[in-house]
């Protein structure tokens, strides 16, 4: 299980990473959107999944459809893409561009409640549109702040002069540390865990496996800074990133096993072997993503 592991992160590791550099030699980030859209989807399905063994019935193909708009209406508003694709000049286009997402998410629950409003049967709507707009909220809202860390650059402006490098490394370290967290917390909790975190939602969660999944994430955020990023990140700024990012990457593996002790489900599902789903590959990121996004912004003296 544990070789099963390792191995599928490589490929989704190599995969991700290949997306990264072809995109930073063009100076675009498309093909980490491509990975970001494909994760979206399968990530979509099998939350809803959850949801449907829980006994809620989300509206399955809108949320997709909704989600997949928003993924490309928030890519559109951050500053550098219309940059990069020629589109600078458009000035009607330019000036509705911080609209974009708040449009997308009126559609999102406008669309949510039109479908439960004409469905024949109302017994469950709170069921059925909390579901839909929870699993948008939880699969695009959360992991789009990884997009908005592959924009940030230097003093910690979105689209900034050289966003494409800084951006990337962020990217990265936001990633290596979530899943280094991971993997600490995994084999110490393993071999060293005796007291039980909150055994009603993780029974194999201990608070050994936490601490040891902190060390493991601190540890990959001053290694991932002093390579990428060691003239405008230092020691203490990396020890604090992946203090914070490591610990709440933890509480969002635990959060998506309440999810699935709720949809009564051990794994999200079965594409990606020692696994399950892509769910849980990605689930700690839901979390630090956004987390990693705020620390970046003040750490690179944003709103200074």
């Amino acid at each position: 299980m544990v070789a099963k592991r390792i191995a599928a992160a490589f490929v989704v590791l190599a995969v991700l990473g290949g997306a990264l550099t072809v995109d930073y030699l063009v100076g675009l980030d498309i093909l980490f959107n491509v990975f970001v859209i494909v994760g979206t989807v399968i990530v979509l399905l099998e939350f809803y999944g959850i949801c449907e063994g829980g006994g809620q019935t989300p509206f399955r193909a809108f949320g997709v459809v909704a989600s997949l708009l928003l993924v490309a209406l928030h890519w559109l508003s951050l500053p550098g893409t219309m940059e990069g694709l020629g589109l600078a000049g458009r000035d009607r286009l330019m000036g509705v561009r911080a609209e974009l997402v708040p449009l997308g998410l009126l559609v999102a629950v406008l669309g949510t409640l039109w479908l439960q409003a004409t469905k024949r049967d109302n017994a469950h709507a709170f069921e059925s549109i909390g579901a839909t707009l929870l699993g948008v909220l939880y699969v695009w809202f959360l992991p789009s702040f990884m997009v908005r860390l592959r924009h940030l650059g230097p003093g910690g402006q979105l689209g900034a002069e050289g966003w494409g490098g800084v951006g990337t490394w962020l990217l990265i370290a936001c990633i290596l540390t979530s899943k280094f967290s991971d993997i600490g917390a995994f084999f110490v909790g393993t071999f060293l865990g005796r007291r039980k975190l909150i055994p009603r939602i993780s029974p194999k969660k201990t608070w050994e496996g936490v601490m040891g999944g902190l060390m493991a994430s601190v540890v990959t955020a001053v290694i991932v800074f002093r390579i990428g990023l060691p003239e405008l990140v230092d020691v203490w700024r990396s020890i604090a990133f992946g203090f914070f990012v490591g610990g709440l990457g933890q509480f969002g593996d635990l959060a998506e096993s309440l999810m699935k002790r709720a949809g009564g489900t051990k794994d999200a599902g079965s594409i990606i072997p020692g696994f399950g789903g892509f769910l849980d590959v990605v689930d700690s990121l839901t979390i630090s993503a956004p987390v990693a996004y705020i620390i970046a912004f003040f750490m690179l003296g944003g709103g200074s």
